[in-house]
């Protein structure tokens, strides 16, 4: 038991969000969990607005269980659902698994350890959820003593049953399919997938909402009723209903007794794992012969793929691009998120209501004789590359394996020129399909298309070099997975930020100036070729020298 305390806890540490390491690691990692927060502060404030309308009409009819049948089936839903490559990361993806490998540690110590790692990281997912639902509900039936610790009982023990579940299902897909071969192809698959169903939960959550339909309707139907929905709340997570009965009569012996139930089924799911894993888990890993994450799963950087025609750099550009699609985590973060913004904007015009659509063509035909559009179109190129990520972590996804790219016969400012033209070029996909939906749905004028196909690329350029400057001079290259390097790199966020601020600033002096098309086309072409011939420039000098003194 003590073996396997200490092993969950440096498990636990590792996949933390180690932001930044010294003295002021602690500050930039408590400023990254506020940044963090604010910005999922407003979904959480949503949830517990419909929470609140819910439980005004479930309530005087003394039917606030269905709220809670509804959250917390819903919840282990989405944990269950995105659990998935979550387990897949912590059980098989992680750096530390041939060195634990070898140790003395028997296989159930092993994924138990693993187990409650993958636990505790859906905890932050389940609280974006069940805290507004716990809060609201609080309100409406006042905090009493035994409420506090019974939510608390269930919001530590709610994700046990899907997380175990989760497990399941990966170890005999690992195990018995030629997953353990193909496991990249297997987590984009899933990924894939997975912003499919939510972005189908969204779209029908958000016709629900704008139909005028009742919140209270809609959750006793979901609760009550037959279909997929009501398979899913009241047969897929049985074990939900001990704890709406727990918390409906907390403080009573009822009460006590339905808790103490939940706890019993989320210990049976837990033993039940256990010994399955043992004969599932290890031949899985072994299956498939290890893997590492991140640019170090890729072939020797040294090696260039063989190509028929072009230069070292285009080799360079291309392994760039080949990291990039073959890393599951860089595939979902980096390529898939291009294609999700214009996606998302088409949600959004779908699921709103008839004036949507009606405003939309309006406004973008009454700003086609201003200035602003032509600063919007820069600023469209700005921030779809900032949001993919791929230039903000172009230096810390080379990890440890940094002074194997620093050998290679290609000077290093060929180096960050390619990784600022790999960022370049995904956003262009970004930026081309919202000019698609722009003239498809919003009514763009094909007259400003040439302002477009101009300030689009100086936007783009802009943005790329920018984040291969701030990710050069703060690189995260210590990470033992590739979502770190990612997802938990502050850089990242920062570049993002200065990107939206710049692309605001620069909307803003255009109105308030007053510029016409053909004035503000000119200013903001000259100005920003500038810009962006400093920030190449810069690149080509500063940037290689500090290129060259990196190590990890």
């Amino acid at each position: 038991m003590r073996n396997l305390f200490r092993l969950t806890w440096v498990l636990i540490r590792n996949a933390r969000n180690p932001i930044a390491s010294g003295k002021r690691g602690g500050l930039k990692r408590s400023l990254f969990i506020v940044l963090i927060a604010l910005a999922f502060l407003p979904l959480m404030v949503q949830i517990g607005m419909l929470a609140d309308k819910a439980l005004a009409v479930l309530g005087p009819i003394g039917q606030e269980g269905m709220l809670l049948a509804f959250a917390f089936s819903l919840t282990s839903l989405l944990i269950l659902t995105f659990g998935i490559p979550s387990v897949l990361v912590v059980y098989y993806f992680g750096r530390d698994l041939e060195s634990l490998l070898v140790l003395p540690i028997r296989p159930s110590v092993l994924l138990s350890a693993k187990f409650f790692t993958a636990l505790a990281v859906e905890y932050a997912a389940e609280a974006l959820f069940l805290i507004p639902v716990f809060a609201v509900y609080g309100l409406h039936q006042g905090f009493s003593a035994p409420l506090i610790p019974a939510a608390g009982v269930i919001f530590l023990l709610l994700p046990v049953i899907p997380v175990a579940m989760a497990s399941l299902l990966v170890m005999i897909a690992m195990r018995f399919t030629g997953l353990a071969r193909n496991r990249d192809r297997f987590a984009k698959t899933a990924g894939v997938a997975l912003m499919v169903l939510v972005l189908a939960m969204n779209f029908g959550l958000q016709k629900a909402e704008t139909s005028g339909v009742d919140p209270a309707q809609i959750v006793a139907v979901l609760v009550t009723g037959g279909g997929i929905w009501g398979f899913l709340i009241n047969r897929l997570f049985p074990a939900c209903h001990f704890a709406v009965k727990a918390v409906l009569s907390a403080g009573s012996a009822a009460g006590w007794l339905n808790l103490g139930l939940f706890a019993a089924a989320s210990a049976f799911a837990f033993a039940v794992l256990l010994p399955a894993g043992e004969h599932l888990y290890l031949r899985g890993v072994r299956g498939g012969g290890g893997r590492k994450t991140g640019a170090a799963a890729q072939p020797a950087p040294g090696a260039f793929p063989r190509l028929k025609a072009g230069s070292a750099f285009v080799a360079y550009l291309d392994r760039e691009l080949k990291i990039l699609f073959r890393d599951p985590v860089f595939f979902m973060n980096c390529v898939v998120t291009n294609f999700l913004w214009p996606v998302f904007t088409l949600f959004v015009v779908l699921t709103g209501t008839g004036s949507t659509l009606s405003r939309g063509p309006g406004l973008l035909l009454g700003l086609a004789g201003k200035g602003v559009l032509n600063a919007g179109w820069l600023g469209l190129g700005m921030v779809m590359t900032a949001m993919n990520a791929v230039a903000s972590s172009a230096i810390s996804r080379e990890g440890r394996e940094i002074g194997s790219v620093k050998i290679l016969p290609f000077p290093f400012r060929y180096q960050l020129i390619a990784k600022a033209a790999a960022a370049a070029l995904l956003g262009a996909i970004g930026c081309l399909l919202m000019l698609v939906v722009g003239l498809a749905v919003f009514g763009v004028p094909f007259s400003a298309l040439p302002a477009a196909i101009v300030l689009m690329p100086l936007g783009m350029v802009f943005a790329a070099c920018t984040g291969v400057l701030i990710d050069l001079f703060f690189p995260k290259l210590y990470w033992d997975n590739a979502a770190k390097a990612v997802k938990q790199n502050m850089n990242v966020l920062i570049h993002m930020a200065f990107c939206a601020a710049t692309a605001a600033g620069v909307f803003w002096l255009v109105k308030r100036s007053g510029a016409g098309p053909e004035q503000a086309f000119l200013c903001l072409t000259a100005v920003f070729l500038a810009v962006d011939a400093a920030l190449i420039r810069m690149m080509w000098t500063l940037g290689a020298a500090v290129f060259s003194r990196l190590e990890a």
